[in-house]
């Protein structure tokens, strides 16, 4: 009768608050139980020791080991999430192992302080998304940048090009001559047949016998000889030819015209 009346003083709701109380209890003990016997695992022990070491990146290492021996390993996973989001800050990583714990332990006390650290991390995440979006947006701009400065140069040179062909044909270049408007391609400029070739002051006294050359990116003395006479040790011969507008054989610019003795 006392206990009756007891029940009957608490209704049904205490009841149940009591009961449940109980039923909490004992799945906390057994989630703590689990989680002792989790930290026997010989690798998280070890994982342990590195820590205490100041060696967090032989603790992960550990981790990972003990993870792809026993992967329901809890206890593995949740140490492992701390240290990705803490010290790696690796947040996927860190968020994933979290879940695995809760998903092994769902009835674990610290439940909520998990799924505070999930939500944090998630809001790291994002933070650092956005600053490697910020960082990548300023590369682009750097390249776009780098891109209107080399267009800017072609422009320059294409110029200089078509300058050097209409200072050629005021001149009245002989028709021979006339294939200098393909030179930027890097075609070889055939000799004038009757008279020496009136371009422009560099190559006014070319002798009849002579070609001219536009240089071309990358070209040297050596490889212009190899292209003109197939033998890269005449370019001693190219560099007396223009010796009046070249100081030395790594002085070439992109454009220069040349000439090729024969």
């Amino acid at each position: 009768m006392k206990y009756k009346s007891l029940f009957q003083l608490m209704g049904l709701s205490g009841l149940f608050l009591i009961i449940t109380a109980v039923i909490f209890t004992g799945c906390f003990r057994q989630v703590a139980d689990l989680d002792e016997s989790d930290f026997r695992d010989p690798m998280i022990r070890k994982a342990q020791s590195k820590i205490r070491q100041g060696d967090k990146e032989g603790a992960i290492a550990c981790l990972n080991n003990a993870l792809e021996s026993r992967p329901n390993l809890a206890q593995a996973h949740l140490s492992v999430a701390l240290l990705y989001d803490d010290y790696k800050k690796d947040y996927v990583r860190a968020i994933y192992h979290f879940q695995r714990y809760l998903e092994l332990r769902p009835s674990a006390q610290k439940r909520g302080l998990i799924e505070d650290l999930i939500r944090q991390a998630k809001m790291s995440f994002a933070a650092s998304l956005s600053e490697q979006i910020s960082e990548t947006a300023k590369k682009i701009q750097a390249l776009e940048k780098e891109n209107s400065r080399l267009k800017a140069n072609i422009r320059e040179l294409r110029k200089n090009l078509a300058k050097h062909v209409r200072t050629g044909k005021s001149r009245e270049m002989p028709r021979a001559m006339e294939p200098l408007s393909f030179a930027h391609r890097g075609e070889i400029i055939p000799p004038a047949q009757n008279k020496p070739v009136a371009l422009d002051q560099q190559v006014s006294a070319v002798a009849p016998t002579s070609t001219v050359y536009c240089v071309q990116e990358g070209d040297t003395l050596s490889l212009i000889s190899a292209k003109m006479y197939h033998d890269p040790r005449k370019w001693k011969a190219i560099l007396d030819a223009n010796s009046s507008n070249l100081v030395s054989s790594d002085k070439l610019r992109v454009g220069q015209v040349l000439i090729i003795p024969q």
